[in-house]
């Protein structure tokens, strides 16, 4: 029996992260605030991926909801942005699309 494979949509011609995954900019609004809501009552990033990724709607929200939770996580438990480059990244990509 092969397994299904998940694959994400996107919509590459998008200029932020929720908009190339398809997610309106109200709908990540509303999953970064339960993001931030589950950040500050759990301990580990996994407890608050277990807890926010079941609000997620489809693969590219359980996506989106993962990349935040990381970058959130790392922030809050004071991982130092230039320490880690994966942080890095994804702290970049965070603060353009909150200029955008």
């Amino acid at each position: 029996m092969s397994k299904k494979k998940l694959v994400l949509k996107t919509d590459e011609s998008q200029k932020n992260i929720p908009s190339t995954l398809g997610i309106s900019d109200e709908r990540a609004n509303c999953l970064i605030d339960s993001c931030k809501k589950s950040i500050s009552k759990t301990d580990t990033l996994t407890e608050s991926i277990k807890e926010v990724t079941e609000e997620a709607e489809n693969l590219e929200e359980f996506a989106f909801i993962c990349f935040e939770l990381g970058v959130m996580h790392g922030i809050q438990k004071g991982v130092k942005i230039g320490s880690d480059p994966l942080l890095s990244i994804f702290h970049q990509i965070a603060m353009n699309l909150s200029n955008d």
